[in-house]
């Protein structure tokens, strides 16, 4: 069955194995415009290629379910993220 994948994949092989995730080009830095406050969201929706109110969204909506585990993530993040450079 994996040869008839093989086979049925239109690219060559070198280009499959070229093949990046979609923030391969964009390293995952914090943001310096248009953060809110330490560029988190906006760096990682950078990454991701989507708009900064998504993850930003997406960070609210999970402190409920995950009882503030969430919340302890941000500054974790703000500090292991480096800052785009200028």
């Amino acid at each position: 069955m994996t040869e008839d994948l093989v086979r049925t994949d239109p690219l060559a092989h070198n280009q499959r194995r070229a093949r990046r995730p979609a923030g391969a080009e964009r390293p995952l830095r914090r943001q310096r415009k248009g953060r809110v406050i330490g560029g988190v969201c906006a760096g990682i929706g950078r990454f991701v290629g989507v708009s900064a109110n998504i993850p930003r969204a997406l960070w609210l909506i999970s402190l409920i379910p995950s009882l503030g585990t969430t919340l302890l993530a941000y500054p974790l993040l703000w500090l292991l993220l480096p800052e785009e450079r200028a």
